[in-house]
């Protein structure tokens, strides 16, 4: 199942100064949406071959920015857009503009952006015409009226199938990423038969087994299940900049170890065994721009007891300093387990092409140090039990579905080969903290049973790290809070192997 040397994401490569020119404010303040889609259009066509510029309007970018700096030796100077421009005119022959409307046909926007990759022109709207043209550039293209569906009826066979870009047109964020690789931008917002239909087919054109960017239209089921019927996994980007200077080769390294040792956990019949998992770690965005900072996630002061974070183990290549730096600044308490549902957001369930994606998530485990999944579905399947559990770095899973993810209420579902899935018992989500605190109170001390044992999801955007702090410290002193992989090792040891619920039979 070993993949070797594999990535599903291309790398950059760094300049040979490693000096980086920064934009994103100009004159105190911060460029607009559509200059900073042209700044990222330049940005994105130089990292075709080397990386030279970063963005940065905000103090999250200037943190990582600073730790570039600190970390790599990575030095930077500000920039303007009109010096961009100017470099860009003085590095390519065949340079011009894509025009666009944005105001009129918002998709224009997504149809230059991706047509900037493939012909090396900048996306330009018609508000910044005139002042590029006084610089020299000419228009090569007028995209004005183009919708998405021309862009790919003309374009596909030009475009990179490799990946795709679900963004809204209002979104100034990832430009430059999907620029570089030459995919193609698209956001079907109407549930119209002809959106559905251009959905479908781009879905269809691209590679099985392969990244989806950014973010789609609607409820997650509505197009993270287009993309798992498809094939194709979600990797939420969608308020992510600089991923060309993240994904560059000087940050890379082949592999890392997660920053706290798993003990051996001395069985106790008094005690009922308990750990926490704060879920939604599959959106690099997040690690970009939210995680890392916010009081209420990792910048919190920590409690006395161990805690799991879900990560996305892909950061391993969209952005390994930002992964080295979450494991680096890691507490004596923190412990980390994959995200959903895998190296990328699918549902397995609906997933054709589970044993390619699997083999690729037993890469990224190994390479990451991590050996705990997190499995977000309709509920648990057989099938999707014992493809996970092929996996070798794989020790177990944890079950999301139903109610706030807690819908399993703590069952466990065991592989033909000894692993367990055990399904989330709470949820803390939009709830009662003491209300949660007295129903673990109450659960079974019996460690050789799973009604022995409670697994416990922190749901990040209704409540907070210190909301779980709270909680412990209502727990009676029978409970033992305890690593999630140590949780899934006193599971493998003590609790018989046996199926007490039914599995699902999955029918596509």
């Amino acid at each position: 199942m070993e993949k070797g040397n594999y990535s599903y994401y291309q790398e950059t490569k760094m300049n040979e100064d490693k000096h980086l020119f920064v934009f994103g404010r100009e004159n105190n303040k911060n460029l607009n949406h559509l200059e900073l889609t042209l700044g990222q259009g330049i940005q994105g066509i130089f990292a075709q071959d080397e990386v030279l510029f970063y963005l940065s309007n905000n103090e999250q970018y200037d943190y990582w920015l600073n730790y570039l700096e600190d970390e790599y030796s990575i030095t930077n100077e500000s920039i303007t857009l009109e010096e961009m421009i100017l470099k860009y005119l003085d590095k390519y022959d065949d340079v011009g503009y894509i025009l666009y409307d944005y105001t009129n046909n918002n998709e224009s926007l997504n149809v230059a952006t991706s047509l900037s990759g493939v012909l090396g022109y900048l996306p330009v709207d018609k508000s910044l015409e005139e002042k590029v043209s006084l610089l020299g550039l000419e228009m090569k293209l007028d995209v004005r009226e183009m919708s998405e569906r021309d862009l790919f009826d003309q374009y596909k066979d030009s475009l990179n199938n490799k990946g795709l870009v679900q963004l809204k047109p209002s979104i100034s964020h990832f430009r430059d990423y999907g620029i570089t690789n030459k995919f193609i931008y698209f956001y079907q917002e109407k549930s119209t038969s002809q959106a559905l239909n251009l959905r479908k087919d781009i879905h269809e054109w691209a590679l099985k087994d392969s990244p989806i960017y950014g973010w789609g239209p609607g409820t997650e089921d509505s197009h993270v299940g287009i993309a798992s019927r498809a094939g194709q996994f979600t990797i939420p980007s969608d308020y992510s900049y600089n991923t060309t200077v993240f994904s560059a080769d000087i940050f890379k390294f082949d592999s890392i170890k997660t920053p706290n040792l798993n003990e051996e956990v001395e069985i106790n019949p008094d005690k009922h065994y308990v750990t926490f998992i704060r879920s939604d770690g599959d959106n690099i965005q997040t690690w970009y721009n939210y995680f890392p900072f916010n009081q209420k996630d990792m910048a919190a002061i920590r409690g006395d007891f161990k805690f799991g974070w879900s990560i996305q183990p892909s950061l391993l290549d969209l952005a390994p300093s930002i992964l080295k730096h979450t494991y680096d600044k890691a507490d004596i308490n923190d412990y980390f387990v994959v995200a959903v549902s895998g190296h990328g957001y699918m549902y397995p369930s609906l997933y054709p092409n589970l044993d390619s994606y699997i083999s690729s998530l037993n890469y990224y485990m190994e390479k990451t140090d991590l050996s705990v999944v997190q499995i977000l579905d309709s509920g648990p399947y057989d099938e999707i039990i014992e493809a996970y559990s092929k996996a070798p770095n794989l020790k177990g899973g944890m079950y999301m579905y139903g109610d706030k993810y807690a819908g399993g209420k703590g069952e466990i579902f065991w592989s033909k080969n000894g692993k367990p899935f055990v399904s989330f018992r709470e949820s803390v989500w939009d709830v009662n903290i003491l209300d949660v605190a007295g129903r673990v109170n109450n659960y079974e001390k019996n460690p050789y049973d799973i009604s022995g044992y409670t697994l416990i999801n922190l749901h990040p955007w209704s409540h907070s790290y210190d909301d779980i702090k709270e909680l412990v410290s209502h727990f009676d002193s029978h409970i033992e809070i305890v690593s999630p992989d140590e949780f899934i090792d006193l599971i493998i040891k003590n609790v018989p192997k046996e199926n007490k619920a039914p599995w699902k039979k999955l029918v596509i």
